[in-house]
């Protein structure tokens, strides 16, 4: 799986722009992505303690930290049935009480999903 997947460290927060993407890139983050009214700080996963340490000091409300798995390519989905099934296989997992996490590496239109 290492090859497909980065670990890395991952912190919600509770801030967007530009000014907030400055200071998490001086905490140490390594990547930041604005996702509506939060940001997705992403950190070598060795370093997540410390970058989310550095925000909270900051003054900032981190909603989660996690290490995790990032994709290292992302699949376009396309086409409607294609990404019907794989929907509908995300929800089989997603059901099962053997599933404790689910990584993926696709990306799926929400004009395919609805």
């Amino acid at each position: 799986m290492a090859f497909q997947f980065a670990r890395k460290g991952l912190i919600v927060v509770k801030a967007i722009g530009d000014d907030f993407m400055l200071e998490a890139l001086d905490a140490g983050a390594e990547d930041v992505q604005d996702t509506g009214d939060v940001s997705e700080v992403y950190t070598v996963d060795t370093e997540l303690a410390r970058v989310r340490d550095g925000l909270k000091a900051r003054g900032f409300e981190i909603t989660e930290a996690a290490l995790t798995y990032v994709p290292n390519t992302t699949i376009e989905i396309t086409d409607r049935d294609t990404a019907g099934k794989i929907m509908r296989l995300m929800d089989a997992l997603d059901d099962c009480d053997d599933v404790a996490n689910t990584h993926v590496n696709f990306d799926i239109s929400e004009s395919l999903l609805g």
